[in-house]
């Protein structure tokens, strides 16, 4: 065989002992040429093969995809190593900045020819209207790292198949895709958008990856699209994907989605769908859709290991949800993920005509932490600027063969959202069928703050657990001041102050359902004692979780003129910063550039700041709506 080579040192290490060395960017290039192709190293694959790049030249090289397309990937235990390629480097940077990675190898589908360069997959799952870049049939235990992958958005038909970058056909289990990027060119030397908006060097296609099930029910499970959260070199494997019509679109259980960008581009700004001008096959662009999401993680696990680095962030969509599933989708997790906010942790685009996520029957989601003493702040969701319900209530969860979906929300900081949280008082699914074996009186399923709450004792009301089961856990928060601006009849929770047991040792009232709590501990201020806002969660057998409606606040919130006057003055040790209007607490951050990272100087409720001179050029900027205390 022309390309694989027993490496006796490297299987000592427990390495492949195969491995096929590409040379050449020309998947014309004939054999015996002296030269290998990635096209040949397809071509030639064995079981536990690496495929590696030493490609002559700086690059990036584009290996452009034959008129007819790889062939499929039918062995076991391949990898395909991106960053082999000298210049190559994987991201080092955290999940919240901008990303380092250089990749220097991109599978390259673009044609003018319709229909060419692209694999057709017409197997069970997919069809003669579909096809992929680089495809796996029953291939197990692959890893794809340090590529970039350019599709074509196609037009879904048999003469124009839509293109998967990645396509699992089969029982292609445990597969790994990691330090990817889908839909951009690694060539473009700037992701600034031109006078129209438009970035250059975005280019959309169907799917970053995509799997569904043979016809005999088997699937690709196992994937992990991201990082593994090992602790071993886990920024090297976030994945950023733009542009692709349906992100990740599966029909897959027991898949890992975890440290990726969708639709954010590498240097932290987002896709602009409104100008970009997309080709996108029915108008949408998604990010994760799955048939079949039984034990799907969305972000982190929440283990104590590299837990920062495994949750997602969502940029732009054009679609009524961010996630969807199709199915029923039992035990899955959405934890660590920031959607509608930036890079430093503000809101940075609203998405007006979106929910977070589509909810079907006979479902179990925990939505944030589980407040089990590990990984607990990690497992905060960032969530701001939906404008419809939180969650989208598919019409199933009526039916009367099934269970409506358990959704477990806790510990998450969301901001500037409308509707009801997690349960929209026009949604499909009525509260007293949702709480109706969780409850012993679920039509009244709200909790309530007394007014006779001080800033040392609280009191109010939840609804007693259903005989049999343990009694709720009341999770106290700071409600989020502008989402009460947009609708003061759905407070959200913006930062979890503590938790107390109804009817528990730390209840001070001993009739049920009633609680009054001793919260001097946590110094309440009386303007936070007006935005406290309360949920119960409650545990079923299963040990899933089922939590109500944010409760009403004490306060009537009149929104404050916008930030505005915004003034610099010179002082005997610095510049004093002014400004009016705007909604506390306010961050305040300075720079040496205006294209630069900007640094946090402090947190303040007041309208001015003195900042100190240091001798260098420095730009100014003020935050307002800053995190709680």
């Amino acid at each position: 065989m022309k390309l694989a080579f027993t490496l006796t040192a490297l299987s000592l290490l427990g390495w492949p002992l195969q491995a096929a060395l590409v040379t050449t960017a020309d998947n014309g290039s004939p054999a015996g040429d002296g030269q290998t192709s990635f096209l040949e190293a397809l071509t030639n694959l064995t079981d536990n093969e690496t495929i590696s790049f030493n490609i002559p030249g700086a690059g990036p090289h584009y290996l452009i995809t034959p008129p007819g397309g790889y062939p499929l990937i039918e062995k076991s235990g391949v990898t395909i190593n991106g960053y082999s390629q000298p210049g190559a480097s994987p991201n080092t940077a955290g999940l919240r900045q901008p990303n380092t990675a250089s990749l220097r190898i991109v599978l390259d589908s673009r044609t003018a020819v319709e229909g060419e360069r692209r694999t057709v997959i017409n197997y069970p799952g997919f069809g003669t209207s579909e096809s992929c870049i680089l495809g796996l049939f029953d291939a197990v235990n692959a890893r794809i790292r340090g590529l970039a992958f350019i599709g074509v958005a196609g037009t879904g038909s048999d003469s124009d198949a839509a293109v998967y970058n990645i396509a699992l056909i089969k029982a292609s289990t445990g597969v790994k895709v990691q330090g990817c990027w889908f839909g951009i060119d690694p060539g473009v030397g700037s992701w600034a958008p031109d006078s129209a908006g438009v970035v250059p060097g975005v280019h959309g296609a169907r799917s970053a990856v995509a799997s569904f099930k043979w016809s005999d029910g088997s699937s690709s499970d196992g994937l992990i699209f991201g990082t593994d959260g090992d602790g071993i070199g886990d920024p090297g494997e976030f994945n950023i994907s733009v542009a692709q019509r349906l992100a990740v679109h599966l029909q897959t259980p027991k898949v890992t989605v975890s440290g990726n960008w969708f639709n954010f581009l590498p240097d932290g700004s987002v896709l602009r769908p409104e100008t970009q001008g997309l080709v996108l096959e029915d108008g949408t662009l998604e990010a994760i859709e799955n048939g079949d999401g039984t034990d799907m993680r969305i972000g982190t696990d929440g283990n104590g290991m590299s837990d920062a680095n495994e949750g997602n962030l969502f940029g732009p969509v054009v679609y009524d949800v961010f996630v969807e599933f199709w199915r029923s989708a039992p035990g899955v997790i959405f934890a660590g993920n920031s959607v509608g906010v930036g890079l430093d942790g503000f809101p940075l685009f609203s998405s007006t005509g979106q929910s977070l996520m589509a909810v079907r029957k006979d479902s179990s989601m925990r939505i944030g932490s589980d407040l089990n003493g590990t990984g607990d702040a990690a497992e905060a969701n960032h969530i701001s600027g939906l404008g419809l319900a939180f969650l989208s209530w598919h019409g199933s969860n009526n039916d009367a063969a099934g269970t409506p979906a358990r959704i477990s929300l806790r510990s998450n900081e969301l901001i500037g959202n409308a509707g009801g949280i997690p349960l929209d008082p026009a949604a499909a699914v009525t509260p007293d069928r949702v709480y109706a074996d969780v409850m012993l009186d679920p039509s009244n399923p709200a909790v309530t703050l007394s007014s006779n709450s001080t800033i040392t004792v609280l009191e109010g009301t939840a609804p007693v657990a259903a005989a049999g089961q343990p009694a709720p856990l009341i999770d106290l928060y700071l409600a989020d001041a502008s989402g009460l601006y947009l609708d003061p009849a759905a407070p959200q929770g913006r930062f979890r102050l503590t938790s107390f047991v109804l009817d528990g040792p730390l209840d001070l009232n001993a009739a049920a359902g009633v609680f009054r709590v001793n919260v001097a501990a946590l110094g309440l201020s009386n303007a936070e004692l007006g935005l406290i806002t309360l949920t119960a969660s409650y545990e079923i057998p299963s040990g899933e979780r089922v939590t109500t409606s944010f409760s009403s606040t004490l306060a009537t919130l009149t929104p404050p003129p916008p930030l505005s006057a915004f003034r610099v003055s010179p002082t005997v040790t610095g510049v004093s910063l002014q400004w009016a209007g705007g909604t506390a607490p306010f961050r305040i951050q300075s720079s040496t550039s205006l294209a630069g990272a900007w640094n946090d100087l402090a947190t303040t409720s007041s309208q001015s700041y003195s900042a100190v001179f240091d001798g260098s050029r420095r730009f100014y900027r003020v935050k307002e709506g800053a995190a709680p205390r």
